[in-house]
């Protein structure tokens, strides 16, 4: 009998193109924005690094310490359902940015002009 020396985990690994890859996060944020927890948990790990720094970079440095609280709002409003997340293909790490941006946003209030100046 001869033995296969070919690399076995070969044939356990798949993989997706950049098409598939965009559909399944679309699927995962659209589940997660549904109330699933394995979802949110899952973008959680994934993308809090990213999101957090969309937070800090909204809130300007006066305001950046309170970026955690801006990503912590964005999950408890995903798993409550509070947040709609559109059917369109290939945009769901675009809406989580923009989202976490009118989030940070709303957690600092209405910029006055003398905020714009400066």
């Amino acid at each position: 009998m001869t033995r296969d020396n070919r690399n076995e985990a070969i044939a356990y690994v798949v993989t997706l193109s950049d098409e598939e890859l965009l559909d399944e996060l679309d699927q995962l944020v659209a589940h997660g924005a549904t109330g699933d927890s394995r979802a949110v948990g899952a973008i959680a790990i994934v993308f809090s690094p990213v999101l957090l720094e969309e937070a800090r970079a909204e809130l300007g440095r006066e305001h950046e310490q309170d970026a955690a609280d801006v990503l912590q709002t964005f999950y408890l409003e995903l798993m409550e359902g509070q947040l709609c997340f559109p059917r369109i293909r290939g945009c769901a790490l675009h809406w989580m940015k923009r989202t976490v941006r009118e989030i940070a946003q709303r957690h600092i209030g209405p910029r006055g002009p003398e905020d714009l100046a400066g």
